[in-house]
C-alpha cells in the first residue's frame, strides 16, 4: 500500500482568507488548486473541509456549505433520461390508443404519469 502526503497549507490558507473575505469565486478557485493537487472531486474536498471545520473555522464551514450548495445548483441536465422518458411515454400513449380495453389504458396512462415525473423530477420544475 502506498501512502503519500500532500501538503495543501497554502491553498487552505488561501480558502480560509477568501471565506472570511465571503468571496465566493476566489475561494471557489482555492479548492480547485486543492483538487489539482490531492486529484480529488471538488465535493470530496468540500465535505472534508465542511467536516474539519464544523467546530474550528465556521467562516470555512459556511464558506464550503455556500460553493457546494452552488454546485448542486448547476447540475447538468441529463438528456438521455429526458429522452427515453418521452419515448416511454410517448409509445405508452400509442399503445393506450391501440387498445380499447379501460384496464389497459388506465395502465398506460399511469405508466405515462411516471415517466412525465421523472422528466419534471430531472429539470427540478
Amino acid at each position: 500500500m502506498y501512502i503519500a502526503e500532500i501538503d495543501i497549507t497554502e491553498q487552505m490558507k488561501s480558502f480560509s482568507y477568501f471565506a472570511e473575505k465571503d468571496d465566493m469565486n476566489h475561494a471557489s478557485d482555492a479548492i480547485i488548486l486543492i483538487c489539482q493537487k490531492t486529484l480529488m472531486k471538488p465535493s470530496e474536498v468540500l465535505l472534508e473541509i465542511k467536516e474539519a471545520s464544523y467546530r474550528k473555522k465556521p467562516a470555512d464551514y459556511r464558506m464550503a456549505e455556500k460553493i457546494l450548495r452552488a454546485m448542486e445548483g448547476s447540475k447538468p441536465i441529463n438528456h438521455s433520461h429526458i429522452t427515453d422518458s418521452l419515448k416511454d411515454a410517448k409509445f405508452g400513449i400509442e399503445e393506450a390508443l391501440k387498445s380499447g380495453n379501460p384496464t389497459i389504458i388506465r395502465i398506460y396512462v399511469m405508466a405515462v404519469k411516471l415517466d412525465m415525473d421523472q422528466v419534471l423530477k430531472e429539470l427540478s420544475l
